[in-house]
């Protein structure tokens, strides 16, 4: 996905995007999880900075092509023109409700798979377990009021990319492989950006997508460490010894995803719909 989000910004060579982000998550996952913390660090302010102008801008966008002015005029033609896609209880005659099937989503499933992710990953757990108890509380409280501004900075850009497109914007943007692919809509927008904040935009894209696959190698390498090398295969091993086997994890762990994702068709059907189907 990750790869495919540069693409779409630069039209660098999607397979190549995907060596290139492997070599760099690989070099920042060996400096360990401090390089990763402060990497995420510099990377989430400019990530919002440019979420937030990329919204601003879209909603002009969306106000402009209807002959309007403001970005509260943007958002009532968009819930005009795309209502239904504010909703997220769907109804049964809805086509997509085979995927958000009404309140059942909500009392049934997410709220158990939002437990499973941010409680018990490895992943998501592994950025707190280094601090003290009072600062892994702040950091994920801040990281939660962070996430209420996905809405803001994601979906309604998400939603307005949706309408222009229906107006006639984006039509060549938007495909891959002769099929729209709808992971492209915010790689798009960003495209909206001025230079210099699309460079940093960009650049801030790019250190997100390194952060978090180096957050999955580590889990990886922690995860095979500790829990099969260190207990099944050799208990005696030295501190050095386990390192060593670490980075070795690291680097096969990065060697497999570039094999096998390009297999899975994520592209195909959608990063959100594809670990929706999966997890």
């Amino acid at each position: 996905l990750g790869a495919l989000a540069i693409n779409s910004i630069s039209g660098i060579n999607t397979t190549f995007c995907m060596y290139l982000l492997a070599v760099f998550a690989i070099f920042i996952t060996l400096g360990g999880m401090k390089v990763i913390g402060y990497t995420d660090v510099i990377q989430v302010f400019f990530l919002i900075l440019g979420g937030l102008v990329t919204t601003y801008l879209a909603l002009n966008l969306v106000a402009d092509k209807f002959g309007a002015t403001g970005l509260l005029k943007g958002f009532h033609l968009m819930m005009t023109h795309a209502n239904d896609h504010f909703h997220m209880i769907l109804k049964r005659d809805n086509p997509n409700y085979i995927d958000l099937p009404g309140l059942t989503v909500l009392i049934g499933g997410m709220w158990i798979v939002n437990l499973n992710y941010w409680g018990c990953n490895q992943y998501i757990t592994q950025r707190a377990l280094g601090a003290d108890l009072k600062t892994a509380r702040g950091g994920l409280l801040f990281a939660a009021f962070l996430k209420l501004l996905m809405p803001v900075i994601v979906v309604l850009p998400g939603i307005a990319a949706f309408v222009l497109y229906q107006q006639g914007d984006f039509q060549h943007a938007m495909l891959q492989n002769g099929e729209v692919n709808t992971d492209k809509a915010y790689p798009v927008l960003l495209n909206l950006l001025p230079a210099g904040l699309k460079g940093l935009a960009f650049a801030a894209l790019t250190a997100a997508v390194v952060a978090s696959l180096s957050g999955k190698a580590n889990s990886i390498s922690t995860i095979f460490t500790f829990d099969i090398y260190k207990k099944k295969i050799n208990p005696a091993a030295t501190e050095q010894k386990t390192v060593v086997v670490g980075k070795i994890v690291v680097v096969v762990a990065m060697i497999l995803a570039i094999i096998i994702a390009p297999l899975m068709g994520i592209d195909k059907k959608g990063g959100f719909q594809y670990i929706q189907e999966y997890t």
